[in-house]
């Protein structure tokens, strides 16, 4: 749709204020000033009448051939008769829809799409930090002292699961700095009590279970 200027009769777009021609604002809207375009109109007119016209020749060849073709014979040529005709059908669209494309067909102006430049690529001038190794940890293998690292007792004429190491053997323990094995458990964390004449596992109350001790002074 477009607004016509009133005082030199310029076409501006619909969403135009003042006249691009001779810079005068425009007014409100109305019904006769957002008809479309005068090109736009002519293309329909023309189409409507152009589809008349096709119209008229088609009635115009049917009556022609209602007159004038002998229909027993084309009865009897059936099976040449469509073939023909639907060429010549196939022809003729082909042909009407080449003209209408060309002639009356309306292509719509494309919108630029905005893009945006490309983001520069910086290149790296440094090397990337080399990682740090990790520290070595002072991991101590403990000996349970109760199976010597067997997993089991006895005395060669019977034999049972170990109940300080549970069947391990011992454990490995990771000393901090300034650490040492416990003493008391032998860094195995816990000890072997009597109580009422069995034995009994308890927590080691000097290293609370961790295996080593760090003094203080």
């Amino acid at each position: 749709m477009i607004r016509v200027c009133p005082k030199c009769g310029a076409e501006n777009g619909a969403a135009s204020i003042h006249c691009r021609n001779c810079s005068v604002k425009l007014p409100e809207p109305t019904t006769g000033m957002m008809r479309p375009p005068p090109s736009l109109r002519w293309q329909s007119f023309i189409r409507s009448a152009v589809w008349v016209l096709i119209l008229l020749v088609v009635g115009a060849a049917g009556f022609w051939a209602r007159e004038n073709v002998d229909w027993r014979n084309v009865k009897s040529s059936a099976t040449g008769f469509c073939m023909n005709l639907q060429n010549i059908q196939s022809g003729v669209s082909s042909a009407l829809h080449r003209w209408h494309s060309k002639w009356l067909s309306v292509e719509p102006t494309p919108t630029p799409t905005p893009t945006s430049p490309p983001r520069p690529v910086l290149a790296s001038t440094s090397a990337p930090a080399p990682v740090p190794a990790p520290a070595p940890k002072n991991v101590v293998k403990i000996r349970c002292r109760r199976c010597g690292g067997l997993g089991y007792t006895g005395d060669g004429t019977y034999k049972s699961s170990c109940i300080l190491c549970n069947q391990t053997g011992g454990r490995a323990i990771i000393l901090p700095a300034g650490a040492e094995v416990c003493a008391a458990c032998q860094g195995m964390g816990r000890i072997v009590g009597m109580v009422h004449g069995r034995e009994m596992i308890s927590v080691c109350k000097m290293c609370a279970g961790k295996g080593y001790i760090i003094r203080k002074y």
